[in-house]
């Protein structure tokens, strides 16, 4: 995502349960603080990376 020059997120975003989601900008040393998701996402923005990659994930529990 390219910077816009602003912190201000916006999002018209809605889980399945129609709870409206935010979204917050937060500093990477300070993601042992929060609970994220996908749950490697703070080992893995804790590294250095080049180039993109493409994550999917699936964290659903099977009953």
């Amino acid at each position: 995502m390219k910077p816009r020059g602003t912190q201000e997120l916006n999002s018209d975003s809605y889980t399945y349960g129609g709870v409206k989601e935010t979204m917050h900008w937060i500093p990477i040393e300070d993601l042992d603080k929060y609970t994220a998701y996908p749950s490697f996402m703070k080992d893995y923005l804790s590294r250095e990376h080049s180039g993109i990659e493409h994550i999917v994930t699936d964290e659903r529990k099977c009953t």
